[in-house]
């Protein structure tokens, strides 16, 4: 039938074009009909009273589908549709108060209405089988078909046999003389469109037809005086978009028992398939695509949905897949799993937009939980709260923030150029909404401003399992001077990031921050330590990060760490080992707390106090003033008669251990002689452990007199008197007994002083030399630190020699 159609219309217009003489023939670039042709009318059924005013009595039985211009209510579009045996009757209602026209004007610029009709059930693509019909309010038509034409525009202008009339309630504004206020106040207009079956392929009448509405608002005479307006802004190029009209008019009002439209006026789009909807919903449209939760409304609520068997649509660089987190008349705001085309961006992203804004408020990505994959079933719960949404991923919270709602709103799911397959969805209760909030309800804990990955055991410890940078800070603390420790267990790196890192926040205020890290790679091989800063507009800086290597850590264990800021201060501990301090760029108060980047851990046995008292009681293990005279810092355990050198778990450098007694002073030819024993040294070929007496002259100037203790490698004496320098090897020397160490040094009659130094006294050499001279003859005082090893002095005298 339609081949028989298409041949005698070509035949029809055939003869048109040669009656018309010389007129140039049809084309895109020369939209004009032949003259004389009057074939672009249907006639209508009888009982339809063709005068463009809705007011059959069919009308009345008809559901109806309505749309606003965004953010105005004053321009509003209305249809339905009637199926009569010989064609489609659509019923158009423009609100529009100020109706303007321009003889020089194309139609869609002029106040208008435009019908895209989608006679065919393939819903992927706009073919030669689409119409487009134009209608101005001066009853001027146009037609088109879903053709491209040259100028990238999907359609062509085409003869389609319709009729169409319009009814004006109101001025046409056709002059400027006409435009004034008092015919600002027109009603609008309404129109009948009838199109016959035959014009839109179809032999006889269809079960349904799919159209899309638009129309055109201008609102002067200008070639730019004129806004075009779809349903919630959507495009007629994408089939998903049409509505469907049946013969009781829109179709789609009710859309399922569980999903449809907003109750906020805005309509679901069709790209969800509802066939199965109490088991599943599959999205196959492409775009913007959303619908809404009947049931799940209000101030608050919570839902939870299964999302699944993710495809990217149209080739979209950004696809997404999510819920709406509540939407009313102002505002929406979604949550969208954001995996990009290859499902390597392990982001979600929170998206609000207000309602009439074509903007989306795009903002930083929040992480997933780790074990996430785009190719399983992932479950999003979503909670809504008066002013805090929560967003949780298979039971992790990835998401909270305030969500700028106002009032009641409604729930939903939304994808963007994402097909999936949403189930399992239902409302929370009251209990299951109290339980996952009791996860992360930090109110009343020592915790304040705790990002999402943190959530609390039933122990009082705090796992922390989200992705990327995540900080716990403690309540109530913000000054320069505090104490905090927790310790840490390690259960595992996430997203295989190859430079995991867990930690202290040793300080954050607006200044910057600055951070105690254990940096124990995915493999546990690595046992550095480090502290790190991060000034305020900048990354951590990486490259002046302090390291310091515990050999001797056991990531199977529970680690202490512990920061103590005093002012400028910063003193970093691992299990009760001083292994590092700095001079702080904060120089205001600032908050201390828990930190992560993408690596799993639980925190506990915390301990916060900013009592000076405390923190000074804590420091006096590890600085001292004039204690049995001796002065300065470190791991040392300082006793009448003997110091322990690093009584501690592990092997550190000395940079931060070093002592001096201000009580000796050592003139003239003298000696020092200690004993040494129980000595432990870190194993790592690296370094070099040293147990070391220090000299210091009157110009503050160091000397090294230490003691190798490695005897794979050094077993020997190793001396800084302006350079280093390597003594000869001992033979069969155990660190761990005692063994005797003493230093001379001579003064000569030519000036100069020569040390020597004896090992149970028996004197060392230096390449066949028994002395290292200099030429400073001055007074010294003694101190003592150590380089990755420890050990025990006992029995230190000093004193001159005649």
């Amino acid at each position: 039938m339609r081949k028989k159609l298409s041949i005698l219309f070509l035949l029809a217009l055939t003869v048109l074009f040669i009656a018309c003489g010389n007129q140039e023939e049809y084309s895109f670039g020369n939209p004009k009909y032949p003259l004389g042709f009057t074939g672009n009318e249907a006639p209508a059924e009888e009982e339809i009273v063709f005068d463009g005013q809705l007011t059959e009595s069919f009308y009345s039985w008809q559901e109806y589908f309505e749309f606003t211009k965004a953010n105005d209510s004053t321009h509003k579009m209305v249809l339905t549709t009637v199926f009569f045996d010989s064609g489609l009757l659509i019923g158009v209602q423009i609100k529009d108060p100020q109706i303007y026209y321009n003889s020089l004007n194309e139609i869609y610029k002029n106040d208008s209405f435009e019908l895209y009709i989608n006679p065919t059930e393939q819903k992927n693509i706009v073919d030669k089988d689409f119409v487009q019909l134009r209608v101005s309010a001066t009853n001027e038509k146009e037609m088109w078909i879903g053709t491209p034409t040259g100028n990238e525009y999907g359609w062509s202008r085409f003869y389609v046999p319709f009729s169409s009339a319009v009814h004006v309630d109101g001025t046409i504004i056709d002059t400027i003389g006409k435009d004034v206020e008092e015919n600002y106040n027109s009603v609008g207009y309404t129109a009948e469109v009838f199109i016959p079956w035959t014009s839109l392929s179809h032999d006889s009448k269809p079960e349904t037809i799919d159209i899309f509405p638009a129309f055109v608002d201008s609102f002067g005479f200008g070639s730019n005086d004129f806004g075009w307006n779809s349903y919630q802004g959507l495009s007629h190029m994408d089939p998903i978009n049409y509505l469907t009209f049946d013969e009781n008019g829109y179709a789609d009002k009710s859309k399922g028992s569980i999903f449809g439209d907003s109750d906020f006026g805005k309509y679901a789009t069709k790209g969800f398939d509802l066939a199965d909807e109490t088991n599943q919903v599959i999205q196959i449209g492409g775009y913007d695509q959303y619908i809404y939760f009947k049931d799940i409304k209000g101030l608050k609520y919570g839902f939870t949905v299964d999302i699944s068997n993710l495809i990217r649509l149209n080739n979209d660089p950004y696809p997404k897949v999510g819920v709406i987190v509540g939407e009313n008349s102002e505002r929406i705001v979604n949550f969208f799993f954001d995996p990009f085309p290859n499902y390597d961006n392990y982001y979600g992203v929170f998206v609000p937009r207000d309602r009439y804004d074509d903007n989306w408020q795009w903002g930083p990505g929040s992480p997933l939980p780790k074990g996430f994959s785009y190719y399983d079933k992932n479950t999003m719960t979503v909670i809504k709260d008066t002013e805090i949404s929560y967003v949780f991923v298979n039971g992790i919270l990835v998401d909270k923030r305030p969500h700028g709602l106002v009032g009641e709103t409604q729930a939903g799911l939304f994808t963007m150029n994402m097909s999936a397959i949403y189930s399992n969805y239902r409302a929370l209760t009251e209990a299951e909404i109290a339980n996952y909030l009791a996860l992360i309800n930090f109110e009343d804990t020592i915790f304040e401003d705790v990002s999402n990955g943190f959530s609390l055991l039933e122990d009082g410890s705090v796992l922390q399992d989200g992705f990327g940078e995540q900080i716990a800070y403690f309540r109530d603390v913000n000054t320069t001077k505090y104490l905090v420790s927790t310790k840490v267990k390690l259960t595992g790196v996430l997203f295989n990031d190859p430079f995991p890192k867990v930690g202290i926040i040793a300080g954050s205020s607006a200044e910057g921050d600055e951070a105690f890290l254990i940096d124990p790679r995915p493999e546990f091989n690595i046992k550095d330590f480090l502290g790190v800063a991060r000034p305020k507009g900048n990354d951590w800086d990486w490259d002046t990060q302090k390291l310091v290597w515990l050999d001797r850590i056991d990531y199977n264990n529970e680690i202490e760490l512990t920061v103590v800021r005093t002012g400028s201060k910063l003193y970093y501990f691992v299990d009760g080992s001083l292994i590092y301090e700095k001079d702080s760029f904060l120089v205001g108060a600032s908050k201390p707390g828990l930190i992560t980047m993408n690596y799993e851990a639980i925190f506990s046995d915390f301990k916060i106090t900013t009592d000076t008292t405390e923190v000074d009681a804590f420091l006096e293990n590890y600085l001292f003033d004039d204690l049995y005279g001796w002065n300065g810092q470190g791991n040392f355990t300082i006793k009448e008669d003997s110091i322990y050198l690093n009584e501690t778990s592990y092997d550190v450098a000395f940079d931060a251990n070093r002592i001096i007694n201000n009580d000796i002073l050592l003139e003239g030819s003298f000696f020092i002689e200690y004993d040494l024993s129980q000595v432990r040294y870190a194993p790592m070929d690296w370094v070099w452990p040293k147990i070391n007496l220090l000299l210091i002259d009157e110009n503050n100037v160091v000397s090294d007199f230490a003691v190798g203790v490695n005897p794979s490698k050094q077993n020997r004496f190793e001396t800084n008197v302006g350079g280093w320098k390597n003594w000869d090897i001992f033979e069969g020397v155990n660190w761990k007994d005692v063994n005797t160490i003493k230093i001379e040094r001579l003064i000569t009659e030519e000036g100069k002083a020569e040390f020597r130094l004896y090992l149970n006294g028996n004197l060392a050499t230096i390449s066949g030399s028994e002395a290292i001279t200099t030429d400073y003859v001055g007074s010294y005082r003694i101190g003592l630190s150590f380089d990755y090893a420890s050990g025990l002095i006992t029995n230190l005298n000093v004193g001159t020699i005649e």
